[in-house]
Formats: structure tokens, C-alpha cells, sequence
């Protein structure tokens, strides 16, 4: 069954500590006109629309251009591939769009935090080892379809802080956080077979119980 849904990763250039993560369904997109895409902190970081009836234009901002950038792309582009969103001004990556396994593999064959700062992150994490850790379990699975929330499904966004990472449903609030601050909170991620979002917080799951 061929995929409808595209996804985004871009740090937000107002708050600097986040990194957001969504799953976007193009059905959404041509039923709404537009879709747009927020930090939590309230800065716009991307709008998506149709362009006609092959296209769709996507306008992402940054910290560094008075306006957004607009890049028109067809609807394969965005199926089957990891666009690259890139300030023409500086050569920033301003944020990835596409294929979610495609998006996946690019970022973590680079730097998996790049996302979260241009610098040096030795100094805002609590534990860079551990943060990277806990990240690459946290890509693996979500490129496994091994994240869900328990009401909703797949759509979920993600947000990095310096010792945590926020995971939540951005349809029914479900979700909470994982902890990224010494090697037993590394130890636990590494030995979840999956993740759960449920009102409660998030539920590690062991032993291969995922569907």
C-alpha cells in the first residue's frame, strides 16, 4: 500500500532547543489548502500548500533571511525522496522534508543532533553520549513504525531538551517524556522493543510485543 503521508524535521531557529518531527498527510494538505507546521515555543517554522495540480510550494523559515524560503517540489519528490530544505544565503539546512525512512537515513548517516544546533552541543546536554543514544534507538524505531500512540496512530512530533526528549501526539495530547541524562536512562531506551503514547505518559515496551 503506497504511502499519502510525508515527513518534516527542522530546528526551530527562535527557541534553538527543539527539534520538530511530523508525519504530515497530503490528503490533509489538499483538503485544508494549506497546512501549517508551529513549534511549540509559537514560531512558524513551515507552511505547505498545493500548487497547482502536480505540485506543492513549502515555505520554511529561518533566523538568518527576513522571509521564507519557498521551494516547489512535485508529488514524487516528496514520496520518494529526502529533500534537503537549504538557505540559499548561508547553505543552512533549514529542515528535511519527504519520505520518512529516506529523511531518517539522512540524518543519522550525518550528524544526528545537527538539527538541534549549527555548534558545539558538548555543553548543552547533559550527557552528549546518552542524548545520541537514546536518539539513534528513538530513529530506529520510529523508521520501524514502532512508535504509536495507543488512540491515534503515527503521527507524532518530537522535541529535544538538554537532558529529555519530548514525544507526543499532536492530535490527542497523548505521550510524555524519555529521560536522556545518565547511562540507565540508555540502557532502558536501548532495551524497548517499542513505544506506546498513552495519556499517561509513554510506554516502553519489551519483548517483542508490538504489533
Amino acid at each position: 500500500m503506497a504511502t499519502t503521508d510525508v515527513f518534516f524535521m527542522a530546528r526551530c531557529p527562535r527557541c534553538g532547543e527543539a527539534t520538530l518531527h511530523r508525519q504530515v498527510s497530503l490528503f490533509t494538505i489538499q483538503g485544508r489548502g494549506k497546512v501549517l507546521l508551529s513549534c511549540s515555543c509559537g514560531f512558524l517554522l513551515c507552511a505547505i500548500a498545493p500548487q497547482g495540480k502536480k505540485h506543492y510550494a513549502v515555505d520554511i523559515w529561518s533566523d538568518c533571511c527576513e522571509g521564507p524560503h519557498r521551494f516547489v517540489f512535485t508529488l514524487g519528490q516528496l514520496l520518494k525522496n529526502c529533500l534537503v530544505l537549504t538557505c540559499s544565503r548561508t547553505d543552512f539546512h533549514l529542515g528535511y522534508l519527504g519520505d520518512r525512512g529516506s529523511v531518517l537515513a539522512e540524518v543519522m548517516e550525518g550528524d544526528i543532533l545537527s538539527l538541534a544546533d549549527g555548534g558545539s552541543l558538548w555543553d548543552f546536554f547533559a550527557d552528549m553520549e546518552v542524548m545520541e543514544g537514546v536518539l539513534e534507538q528513538l530513529y530506529a524505531l520510529v523508521s520501524y513504525g514502532k512508535v504509536q500512540c495507543h488512540d491515534c496512530g503515527s503521527d507524532i512530533d518530537i522535541r529535544i531538551y538538554r537532558d529529555r526528549v519530548s514525544i507526543y501526539c499532536p492530535h490527542c495530547g497523548n505521550g510524555g517524556y524519555l529521560l536522556a541524562e545518565n547511562a540507565s536512562d540508555l540502557l532502558l531506551m536501548k532495551q524497548a522493543e517499542g513505544l506506546i503514547l498513552e495519556k499517561e505518559g509513554i510506554n516502553m515496551v519489551y519483548g517483542n510485543m508490538m504489533k
